[in-house]
């Protein structure tokens, strides 16, 4: 009787230790599944900008290539035309897509004055 009586002392101890090893396990899987959760919420939303960021930059480029066209378009025109009221119309289209400083301007429209009327008296 008395070795029946330790053998079920024995045997709570050991229920009583797996109960907790089973509690901290699930106290583990659930911090696992949350971090699992918080990981993948993070991914999502990274995902999310990098798809806004690539959008954003076709827009761009889609913008770049009509930009290109116009220039060319500027260019062409500009190089044909002997009307200098025109040619100093289409620096300005120039200037304003190829960004030009207040300096560069300056220069550009120096080189391109119209022509000086001669004082008639």
């Amino acid at each position: 009787m008395l070795h029946y009586a330790h053998e079920l002392a024995r045997r709570d101890v050991e229920i009583s230790n797996l109960r907790k090893a089973k509690h901290r396990l699930e106290c583990a899987l659930r911090e696992l599944q949350r971090a699992a959760a918080t990981e993948e919420e993070q991914h999502r939303e990274k995902t999310n900008e990098l798809k806004e960021e690539v959008e954003r930059l076709q827009r761009c480029q889609s913008r770049e290539g009509a930009n290109l066209e116009y220039l060319k378009n500027v260019v062409l025109s500009f190089l044909l035309t002997n009307d200098s009221n025109s040619k100093r119309h289409m620096l300005n289209a120039i200037a304003a897509v190829l960004k030009f400083s207040s300096s560069e301007l300056d220069k550009v429209s120096c080189t391109h004055k119209p022509p000086t009327q001669p004082n008639v008296k």
